[in-house]
C-alpha cells in the first residue's frame, strides 16, 4: 500500500461519541535531528526547529548515539494534519 507524501493517522474513539464529534485535526510527531554540530545541539535550537514545523511541545536534548555513530536529539511537535506536509 502506498501513501505518497501522506500521513495515515488512527485515533481511538470512545463508544459514547460519534467520530464526527471527535476533534481530529492534530497529532504528535517525534522528529529526530541528526548530524548537527555539538554547539547546535541545544534546547533553544530544538525549539526553533520545532516551531518551523508547527507547535513545539518538547525537546529532548540528551545526546543519543545513533546507529550510524553520530549525535542526535528529539523534538516533539503537535502538528495540524489538515495542513500539507
Amino acid at each position: 500500500m502506498e501513501f505518497s507524501n501522506s500521513v495515515f493517522v488512527l485515533k481511538e474513539c470512545d463508544d459514547r461519541e460519534s467520530p464526527r464529534q471527535r476533534a481530529f485535526s492534530f497529532t504528535l510527531f517525534w522528529i529526530q535531528m541528526y548530524s548537527l554540530p555539538p554547539a547546535r545541539m541545544s534546547t533553544a535550537v530544538g525549539k526553533y526547529l520545532g516551531i518551523q514545523v508547527d507547535k513545539c511541545l518538547e525537546v529532548e536534548t540528551d545526546i543519543i548515539i545513533s546507529l550510524a555513530g553520530g549525535n542526535s536529539f528529539l523534538i516533539i511537535v503537535l502538528m495540524d494534519i489538515a495542513k500539507p506536509l
